[in-house]
């Protein structure tokens, strides 16, 4: 048997940010080489780490199709030199599984990651269920997501005083588990605009519609309209169409891009035919089909000449490096939980189960595809949620294609 490091230390918690990948001894004429060198362990990592997932697959119920994860398992996330790290629950002897492969770092955790679910379980059931006289400790909940880095529920509130938190333990959960951070950061608001349709025969030409291209949604007989950024080419039931945000499109909303650098002048495209953004819900997506022969959906990425398959990447880990196109922004970062619930500063509307991550964006991205790339093929993660920063740090949420799959009969195409 291979002998591993093993890391055992005493917890302590740090605000997350982007750090490059690089090891101690890079010396600065090879740091091209050393990115190659840093994206291949990335990959192996994903690797090994989607096996692990599909070999707890194996024990889903049938019912729920809900994965059902050993009691030893506390997590996984890839360090900033892309190497795997596994938590495994002490008093637990390390799995063959696990200790069989010598690129695996294991560490001893407290709590195993369904102790965590739990938590997150408790606390959404709180949000759903409160009443008047919880109300203003629920209004105080901001966003609260399992942090496989450090094994540990974050629960992120508004006010975070001692009085706030001792009000969170007493009637929520007292759990040791939960650690607790201040919301300093600014939402990402969009303000509607006020669009003018343009007849698009005047093109004379067929344009493409791609991914981050700005798009406004408005209901029928309006000129009033959101923002939003278009995701990624589709099909539902044998129709032709693409993804966005929920929030952005609602049924029956006409979806129109922008026909000139001007925000006002606007082409009619499309319609869109479902949309999914409901309180306590996991879903924020909308499929929208294309009504004009005018314009052609592209598997485009932005302007950037690259392409996406139409297969989705579903097991993904905490460290993973993810991307984001969308209308205005264009950016990078990796994802930093894959259990988080938020709520919407503008509507109260609370979205569960989302992905969390660290990427820049700005008001008007989302619904923008979320994708990353491995061996030079860019996968579709899913669309833009929403996003808040703070100075340089961005804390922001995608839905994930696959549960749009798997929930709405939505299928990626090219």
């Amino acid at each position: 048997m291979i002998m591993k490091k093993y890391l055992f230390f005493s917890f302590f918690f740090l605000s997350s940010t982007i750090i490059s990948c690089t090891n101690n001894d890079i010396v600065v004429n090879d740091l091209e080489n050393n990115d190659i060198k840093c994206s291949a362990t990335i990959e192996e990592s994903m690797k090994t780490y989607s096996d692990l997932i599909d070999s707890f697959k194996k024990g889903e119920t049938r019912l729920t199709n809900e994965t059902i994860y050993p009691d030893y398992y506390g997590g996984a996330y890839i360090d900033d030199d892309g190497l795997l790290v596994i938590w495994v629950k002490d008093n637990f002897d390390i799995p063959i599984i696990l200790s069989e492969n010598s690129s695996i770092i294991i560490k001893k955790a407290l709590y195993s990651y369904n102790e965590l679910s739990k938590i997150m379980d408790t606390i959404d059931e709180f949000k759903e269920q409160s009443h008047s006289l919880q109300n203003l400790i629920s209004s105080n909940i901001y966003m609260w997501s399992l942090d496989e880095k450090n094994n540990r529920v974050e629960v992120c509130l508004k006010d975070c005083s001692p009085s706030a938190i001792e009000e969170f333990k007493r009637v929520v959960t007292d759990s040791p588990a939960v650690v607790f951070t201040r919301k300093e950061s600014i939402s990402d608001m969009w303000n509607k605009v006020d669009i003018i349709y343009k007849n698009a025969l005047e093109t004379r030409s067929v344009i493409n519609v791609y991914a981050g291209e700005k798009i406004y949604a408005a209901a029928e007989g309006t000129s009033i309209a959101k923002p939003g950024s278009f995701g990624y080419k589709a099909q539902r039931n044998g129709v032709e169409g693409f993804v966005t945000a929920g929030h952005v499109a609602a049924v029956n909303d006409l979806i129109s891009i922008p026909a000139d650098n001007g925000n006002s002048s606007v082409y009619l495209i499309g319609k869109c035919t479902v949309s999914k953004h409901e309180n306590n819900g996991n879903l924020d997506a909308a499929f929208c089909v294309i009504t004009s022969s005018s314009f052609a959906v592209t598997n485009q990425i932005g302007n950037t000449g690259k392409t996406y398959s139409q297969f989705l990447y579903r097991n993904y880990a905490v460290g993973s490096p993810v991307f984001l196109c969308g209308g205005i922004t264009s950016s990078s970062g990796k994802i930093t939980s894959l259990k988080v619930s938020t709520e919407d500063d503008e509507t109260g509307i609370v979205i569960k189960d989302m992905v969390k991550a660290d990427y820049a964006s700005e008001p008007g991205d989302s619904g923008g595809l979320v994708y990353m790339t491995i061996s030079n093929i860019n996968y579709i993660l899913g669309v833009h949620h929403s996003g808040t920063h703070s100075g340089s740090t961005h804390v922001t949420t995608f839905c994930p294609a696959s549960r749009i799959q798997d929930d709405m009969g939505i299928l990626p195409s090219v």
